[in-house]
């Protein structure tokens, strides 16, 4: 193999007592497989994460000038060490040939915060 942009953990995955064992080969064959479908994927010609960070620091300082959040409010909703989502997949061991369920954890992305803090109040 040649230089990688990600490094994909051999799955293991544990589901309703089965534990399935995927080899890292059919793991990344898998990924590539679904990414390809650009019907519900496609390639960004540069890393987002700045521009998603300038939109959440312009929205809560909005917020904040016209006393809709307070400083605190503010501070939270401001991502401190953001990551983008990340994608792996669950291997649907119902399935002939196993595919893989895609899963988008979006755990430490700009938008985590403000997601909770819509789900958590009045406005």
């Amino acid at each position: 193999h040649g230089p990688a942009l990600f490094r994909f953990p051999p799955c293991l995955s544990v589901c309703l007592s089965a534990v399935v064992v995927l080899s890292e080969a059919d793991y990344v064959a898998e990924v590539q497989r679904q990414l390809s479908n650009l019907a519900h994927y496609r390639n960004l010609s540069s890393d987002p994460l700045a521009k998603i960070l300038k939109a959440v620091n312009t929205l809560t300082q909005s917020l904040f000038k016209r006393d809709v959040i307070d400083y605190r409010t503010k501070s939270f909703l401001i991502p401190h060490e953001p990551r983008l989502a990340r994608l792996y997949l669950l291997p649907k061991i119902h399935k002939p040939g196993n595919p893989g369920r895609p899963i988008v954890s979006s755990n430490g992305c700009p938008t985590e915060n403000i997601s909770l803090f819509v789900d958590h109040s009045d406005l």
